[in-house]
């Protein structure tokens, strides 16, 4: 028989961890009040876990962002190396993701999503004499590069507020960009 130093319940010795360092050979702590602690300290230690990952984290993004505009150049420059060595291995590798039906089967929820977004935020005062006007008023030129878009094939209709930050599908609310100044905005709205 052993006394447990939390519970301070006699027990006998089959209640008790072994332990080769400890008198009679086993713990000072019942296997209960182990469980109880464990399960506390485990509780605990989850959340502390938890805060010095967030907190790390946010610390180590920062830090990246930092690290990414000091060395931009030569960042996009490595960039540009690997793509230029490994062309055909990366050819390959989008073929290969575009091949499966999964990336189809992306596409076609992403598309029936923007259409459905249209349609819910549209007030309907977007038509082709209207663009057709908006871009005679730009004089058939991209709103934010000034280059000449009288080609159809190298413009593009952009929501000046984006339609994923819940901005409306108006008139109001488009202009005419060059492809390469569109895709470049994506959904940023200043």
């Amino acid at each position: 028989m052993k006394q447990c130093r939390i519970c301070e319940k006699e027990k006998e010795l089959k209640d008790f961890h072994k332990k080769k360092s400890g008198k009679y050979w086993v713990m000072a702590i019942c296997k209960n009040c182990r469980k109880i602690i464990e399960k506390d300290y485990i509780q605990n230690y989850k959340n502390i876990q938890k805060e010095r990952y967030n907190k790390d984290i946010e610390i180590s993004r920062e830090n990246g962002r930092i690290k990414y505009q000091k060395n931009k150049e030569k960042i996009k420059e490595r960039a540009r190396k690997y793509y230029k060595d490994n062309r055909e291995q990366e050819i390959n590798r989008v073929l290969k993701y575009i091949k499966t039906n999964k990336w189809a089967e992306l596409n076609r929820i992403r598309s029936s999503d923007r259409r459905w977004k249209i349609k819910s935020t549209s007030d309907n005062t977007i038509n082709i004499q209207a663009t057709q006007k908006l871009l005679e008023e730009q004089w058939w030129v991209c709103n934010m590069c000034w280059i000449d878009i009288t080609n159809r094939w190298e413009r593009h209709l952009d929501h000046i507020k984006p339609l994923s930050k819940q901005w409306i599908h108006s008139i109001d609310n488009v202009q005419w960009l060059c492809v390469r100044c569109n895709l470049t905005k994506s959904n940023k709205y200043e």
